[in-house]
């Protein structure tokens, strides 16, 4: 069961880090630096919110 808690944190993060990177670009960094933090981020922000979905999904 702890494949399908990766999966979707990968969905997550992915998600998370898409919308993280196409804020950055609309917003004229086009930096490395930016973008990488933008990245740590997103892996820290879709901890909680990947325990979310997994609570309203009922996983156990």
């Amino acid at each position: 069961m702890i494949h399908f808690a990766f999966a979707i944190y990968s969905v997550v993060f992915t998600t998370l880090f898409g919308v993280a990177t196409v804020a950055l670009i609309l917003a004229g960094y086009f930096f490395w630096t930016p973008l990488l933090a933008a990245g740590g981020l997103a892996a820290l922000a879709s901890l909680p919110a990947t325990y979310a979905v997994l609570r309203a999904m009922d996983w156990r």
